[in-house]
């Protein structure tokens, strides 16, 4: 399994172990950037939004990936 595939797979909310989703939008900067975040379907938390202003399309999975990030558990990609 590569890293995007790993990412893809949304943990469970770490507050109340509700079902996450992801959610897009658009900034309301000119020029708009879309943006993504996830959140819990549950209590409604939610993660930090990510821009695609360096157009890269990682934003997605930069959002899904701080989504994933729990404490106390090792990140292999942290250098």
């Amino acid at each position: 399994m590569n890293v995007r595939e790993k990412l893809i797979d949304l943990k469970p909310c770490p507050f109340c172990g509700g079902e996450a989703c992801v959610k897009t939008s658009t900034t309301q900067t000119i020029p708009s950037h879309p943006m993504a975040w996830v959140y819990c379907k549950k209590c409604k938390s939610s993660s930090a939004s990510f821009d695609d202003c360096k157009k890269n399309g990682t934003f997605l999975f930069d959002a899904i990936e701080a989504w994933n990030r729990r404490a106390g558990e090792e990140d292999n990609n942290v250098h």
